[in-house]
């Protein structure tokens, strides 16, 4: 760490091998070294704004420098191209005069258009295919319908919270979505009535979930709310475990053999998947 302004400068891995980070006068990450010697270089403009991104593949160390991907902005700091390192526009964006997104095109001529309604709310989104999508708000300004370009309507219900209780749908089916105190999803029903139960432990973490049929498939937890254990609707157990570094080594029936096992390098980087 930096004594001076408290910026992270240096990182070791468990085989001492650094990763450095240097900054400019305003405290902005300019280069990256890597623990292998590649560098990424971080170029600003004079409001701050990204304009060039370097990838180690790309940097050339006699200028500091290199093509990599390049970033253009509007009077308010708005993103309005990224350019690749080939020279390529990948993203082009047109905003109204009050800030918002109009029109974003990618780099092969696919885009879309945003329509906003006097409150600012997006009200409308058109491909340049054609496929339109329009959206209907409450007065709380969250959305409970959705129309497609085909004239499909979905409709939303919410309770007080904010959470969906119901979703009908164009086809007159009609989703159902209960919860608890806590705010989990205890039950949901399809279209057809079919009713899936869910069941907590007393950190919010899911227990159970018993299906339409009344099959219950079961989850177990360690002290870090990792899954260690999952029994599905016919009994059968199967167990994970994890490194100190909380990657996963292993996921296999109880008391089996079989299963994936993985190995890592040094650097925390999977190695091996058997």
């Amino acid at each position: 760490m930096s004594a001076v302004c408290g910026n992270l400068v240096e990182i070791t891995d468990n085989q001492g091998r650094k990763t450095r980070i240097a900054y400019d006068l305003l405290n902005r990450e300019i280069r990256r070294t890597e623990r292998d010697g590649g560098v990424q270089r971080t170029v600003y403009d004079r409001n701050g704004h990204v304009v060039r991104l370097i990838r180690p593949n790309e940097y050339n160390p006699e200028t500091d420098g290199g093509e990599g991907f390049q970033f253009t902005y509007d009077a308010e700091g708005r993103v309005l191209t990224v350019v690749s390192p080939e020279g390529h526009v990948l993203q082009s964006n047109t905003y109204d005069g009050a800030g918002r997104l109009l029109q974003r095109v990618d780099g092969v001529g696919s885009g879309v258009k945003y329509e906003y309604d006097f409150t600012g709310a997006q009200r409308r989104m058109e491909s340049m295919g054609g496929a339109s999508q329009e959206l209907e708000y409450d007065a709380q300004g969250r959305i409970i319908g959705i129309v497609d370009g085909n004239g499909n309507e979905t409709r939303y219900l919410l309770d007080e919270w904010g959470r969906i209780t119901g979703v009908r749908k164009a086809d007159g089916s009609t989703e159902q979505y209960a919860y608890n105190f806590a705010g989990n999803m205890v039950s949901s029903t399809d279209g057809e009535g079919h009713t899936t139960q869910y069941e907590y432990n007393r950190m919010g973490k899911l227990s159970a979930m018993v299906d339409p049929t009344g099959e219950k498939e079961t989850y177990q937890y360690d002290g870090e709310d990792r899954l260690i254990a999952r029994t599905d609707r016919n009994g059968v157990t199967v167990e994970m475990g994890y490194n100190l570094y909380g990657a996963p080594l292993f996921q296999k029936e109880k008391d089996g053999a079989l299963g994936d096992f993985y190995e890592y390098t040094p650097e925390g980087l999977l190695m091996n998947n058997r």
